[in-house]
């Protein structure tokens, strides 16, 4: 630690054995529930990190979470803002099983709705994100991807999403768009798919 009569300045390691995040959220009773019921129980870190009293980062992080091995570095690169930076890679990730349970209610819910409710977007107006993830294999909705390029953008309630995988034999390139600066909210989405095969996607999609 330098600088403690003008910019406070640090740097250090930092090694997190294995913790369960859902037992550390439950006892700050944060409740999460989850499709995976074993989700969020294996967490582990270790960094080197460097900050001052505006800024941190983590670099050559080894973190685990789950199943998930990430490598790479997070950032926050200006507290007041809470503008976070993050370039990630990792081996195999499953976010199916950090969404919540599928239940009966939820889909009488969905089943009955007139679909004019309107988005939860007080947090992505709040949001300050510049993420890029690289993934060997990712999972969602059941769908199998792979070689996977994810940037994700947020900021001032404009949210981008820039991935591209290889996927069922071809390729898929999706661009999305979340305008919350307007009201209602702007939505666009852009899909292209090359030399996917559709049967095997779709037992996926619809299993």
């Amino acid at each position: 630690v330098t600088g403690l009569q003008k910019q406070l300045a640090y740097q250090g390691s930092l090694s997190l054995k294995s913790i369960s995040l859902r037992d550390l959220l439950s006892a700050l009773d944060v409740v999460i529930e989850t499709a995976e019921p074993n989700a969020l129980q294996d967490f582990s870190l270790a960094s080197e990190f460097t900050g001052t009293d505006k800024k941190i980062q983590l670099d050559k992080l080894d973190m685990q979470l789950d199943k998930t091995q990430f490598t790479g570095f997070i950032a926050i690169n200006d507290f007041a803002t809470s503008a976070i930076k993050l370039n990630l890679q990792g081996d195999q990730l499953n976010i199916d099983h950090y969404l919540p349970p599928s239940s009966e209610e939820a889909t009488e819910a969905a089943e009955n709705s007139s679909g004019d409710e309107p988005l939860p977007l007080d947090a992505l107006k709040t949001l300050n994100l510049n993420a890029k993830l690289q993934l060997a294999q990712l999972t969602i909705m059941e769908l199998q991807m792979q070689d996977v390029n994810w940037t994700i953008l947020s900021r001032n309630g404009m949210l981008e999403q820039d991935l591209s995988a290889k996927s069922y034999s071809g390729k898929l390139a999706l661009k999305n768009q979340l305008d919350a600066r307007q009201s209602p909210a702007n939505v666009k989405f852009d899909l292209t798919a090359e030399g996917v095969e559709v049967t095997p996607l779709m037992n996926d999609l619809f299993k």
